[in-house]
């Protein structure tokens, strides 16, 4: 489920989004055949958010076809994300094989899945242009300049926080595990909690956003729908507006 987004100055992203001019300039001859957007839905989602679609169609109107990626994307961590690479793969595969011109928009574990294919050259020179939200920290994969990806996480999300010694395979599994009311994963998570005690309570006090009442007075930052006019501008520069 998306967390709901409330704005509150001091949750608001510290890093700019960059201008599409920072990264590749607009060639003259900008896309006009239609072009695939390809959504990949973060934990509990299966489908393109509203927010996102309503800021697509009002800039770009039937310039484009939209595709939201259906995987598990379930807490069951480590099946949900294997599963999300095996429709991920199949999906750009087909594409390429089509000639599309894709533009990907990946959040949360489904921008954990999309970084295993955009690390991948194959994939790379293939993907016109990509943006991760809520990243997670744990991947191994991240981009900080690069021309065609935009990796963007707010500074106080702890998802794409970077935790000490945990690694993704380790923290996918252990996830799951504790979901699945295994308690011998306490000793990782016990473990983190000691190597980064900050951010620990940070998570735990986000944790309280779940609550009624107070949920309703503490936002959370693990909620980009707000930036999403912003994001689309940047995916797709290079395509004609309608």
């Amino acid at each position: 489920m998306i967390p709901r987004a409330v704005p509150i100055p001091f949750l608001r992203p510290a890093t700019p989004i960059p201008s599409p001019k920072d990264s590749t300039p607009r060639p003259p001859n900008a896309h006009k055949r239609p072009v695939t957007v390809l959504y990949v839905p973060g934990t509990s989602n299966h489908e393109v958010p509203e927010e996102f679609k309503k800021a697509l169609k009002k800039r770009f109107k039937n310039n484009y076809r939209l595709i939201c990626l259906q995987y598990p994307a379930t807490w069951a961590l480590k099946d949900s994300v294997a599963a999300g690479d095996k429709v991920l793969k199949e999906t750009l595969d087909a594409l390429i094989k089509n000639n599309e011109d894709i533009y990907l928009f990946a959040e949360s574990q489904g921008a954990l899945i999309s970084s295993h294919f955009l690390s991948q050259p194959k994939y790379y020179n293939r993907i016109h242009r990509a943006v991760l939200v809520g990243h997670p920290g744990v991947s191994a994969a991240h981009w900080t300049s690069d021309r065609k990806i935009l990796e963007f996480n707010h500074p106080l999300d702890p998802t794409s926080f970077r935790w000490t010694n945990l690694k993704e395979e380790e923290a996918l599994e252990d996830v799951q595990k504790l979901r699945d009311g295994d308690l011998t994963t306490l000793p990782t998570f016990v473990r983190v909690a000691l190597t980064d005690p900050i951010k620990s309570a940070w998570l735990g006090f986000l944790s309280l956003s779940n609550l009624p009442l107070i949920g309703s007075i503490i936002p959370h930052p693990h909620n980009y729908s707000q930036l999403y006019p912003m994001l689309i501008s940047w995916l797709m520069c290079d395509v004609e507006e309608d």
